[in-house]
């Protein structure tokens, strides 16, 4: 996703795997919901992150971000369904 042209949030699709660029909790968040809206216009009908920024997503500034913008916490990670 960019902001103003700026990169702030890359999904890939088939490895569950997030890169945030640095961005603070607001580019963040603008990013997360841009990134919920998008899945869920024409997305899978499930997407799950796992890792992020080369490690768990668990413990990253992405997670709550994430919530905040749709997805659910799961075991494996987080998920957003259609």
């Amino acid at each position: 996703m960019l902001d103003g042209g700026e990169p702030t949030l890359y999904l890939r699709l088939s490895s569950g795997t997030a890169a945030a660029f640095g961005a603070g909790p607001a580019l963040s968040g603008r990013a997360a919901e841009a990134l919920v809206a998008e899945v869920r216009e024409r997305g899978p009908d499930t997407v799950t992150v796992d890792r992020a920024d080369g490690g768990e997503v668990f413990g990253t500034p992405l997670v709550s971000a994430l919530v905040a913008a749709g997805y659910h916490v799961i075991p494996e990670g987080l998920r957003l369904r259609r």
